[in-house]
């Protein structure tokens, strides 16, 4: 029923892209060979970083190698997602109105993910939607090693005025968010104004993950969620996820 209300809202312009971030060939092989995203009717994986990728020649229409495109930003490794992003937008290869931004250890919970997904979307066009929300009191500001309230305080953003007007009291974690492809567009070009604030730091990929809390609240663009969509194993693949523990 669902899947033919979606049908039926959405102009045939106003469909929905899932682009999936990964950095390991036998990773990316290992999702493919568990159909771990086969019930997606549109996928594309971003592979970024250094690694090969020679194992990767049968699955050219499905992947996309930042490194070899025109527009990308490998020079800084430690930004994960956002190097995806960056190429996604900048080399315009997103083909649809909205976009999702998935990362390669996460498993769908629902068989319908872009149906929902899409009426969640027309429901509001200026939205960022997450699907992991976790409350801003943990994970968000409280690790010495994420510079995040130094960031804020470089850019002369207070942090107690910012966050007095924020009404969910959630934050979107993995960068698994979903939003109108102009709207990441504009998240974009927002964070690339404060990437040199942290761009350096071994936990950048972090910082840029909370900013986008932070874009939300400064830019009126609400957050929204649909939680239990995904879930999430945080492979833990670059050895900096380990700091949460600690919290």
């Amino acid at each position: 029923m669902l899947t033919k209300l979606a049908q039926l809202l959405r102009p045939k312009d106003k469909d929905v892209e899932v682009f999936i971030t990964v950095h390991d060939e036998d990773l990316l092989l290992r999702c493919e060979e568990s159909k771990q995203f086969a019930s997606l009717s549109r996928y594309r994986y971003v592979f970024v970083g250094h690694r090969p990728v020679g194992k990767l020649s049968t699955l050219k229409e499905k992947v996309i190698v930042a490194r070899e495109c025109q527009y990308n930003i490998e020079q800084y490794p430690h930004l994960y997602d956002f190097t995806a992003w960056y190429c996604l937008v900048n080399n315009r290869l997103i083909t649809q109105y909205h976009v999702v931004s998935l990362q390669y250890d996460m498993t769908l919970q629902t068989e319908n993910f872009q149906e929902q997904v899409l009426a969640k979307l027309l429901e509001d066009s200026n939205q960022i939607l997450g699907f992991l929300p976790v409350s801003t009191s943990l994970y968000f500001s409280s690790h010495r090693e994420i510079p995040l309230a130094e960031t804020l305080r470089k850019k002369n953003v207070d942090w107690d005025t910012l966050f007095a007007h924020d009404t969910t009291k959630l934050w979107p974690t993995g960068n698994a968010v979903a939003m109108r492809t102009s709207t990441l567009r504009q998240l974009l070009q927002w964070l690339l104004e404060w990437l040199p604030e942290f761009v350096e730091n071994p936990y950048a990929g972090h910082v840029a993950e909370r900013l986008i809390k932070v874009y939300s609240l400064l830019s009126g663009i609400q957050d929204t969620y649909l939680p239990q969509m995904l879930h999430h194993t945080m492979r833990d693949s670059h050895g900096t996820t380990r700091i949460l523990a600690r919290t």
